[in-house]
């Protein structure tokens, strides 16, 4: 005779305690990559404004769009035992980062057609290329603890945020 336990490998406490280990490691994974998106973003918006850069402000600005990803993907994970309250924030946070993009997009677009109409470029920009090779090699290192712990928890909104960062 077939025992339950011969269907499922683990019980539900089993289950209940890795949950709440994956959610405790991707929160601070999650901190970890809001703290690293913020410097980001406060450097390449600094240099790219010096630098008269549209790509490299863009770049900050995409940096803070992803501080608001993951602040949203936190407070989603704030709620994730309670169904009704897990969905509702998850459908918010969804919003609100689609319209950090179509801010930027706005933004993008009308400087790219005043910089068109001015005729000016911008000027060469060494902290914004440090900034682009340093956080190149960050997204390599931390990526795959990223995506390990996301890949168990795969929600609208972590999958989007994945997508946002380029995991």
């Amino acid at each position: 005779m077939l025992r339950a336990t011969d269907w499922y490998p683990y019980t539900m406490s089993e289950l209940t305690i890795a949950r709440q280990a994956t959610a405790h490691r991707g929160r601070r994974l999650e901190y970890f990559t809001i703290a690293w998106n913020s410097l980001e973003g406060l450097v390449a918006v600094a240099a790219g404004a010096v630098a008269g850069s549209i790509s490299l402000v863009g770049f900050g600005i995409d940096s803070f769009i992803e501080v608001t990803s993951g602040a949203a993907l936190l407070w989603r994970m704030s709620v994730d035992a309670n169904l009704e309250s897990r969905e509702r924030n998850e459908k918010r946070s969804l919003r609100i980062v689609g319209g950090c993009f179509i801010a930027l997009a706005v933004y993008i677009c009308y400087e790219a057609i005043s910089g068109l109409v001015k005729e000016t470029a911008p000027e060469h920009s060494i902290p914004g290329i440090v900034l682009a090779c340093v956080s190149l090699y960050s997204v390599w290192k931390v990526c795959n603890k990223i995506c390990n712990c996301r890949n168990r928890r795969s929600s609208s909104l972590v999958i989007s945020n994945r997508v946002g960062s380029g995991m």
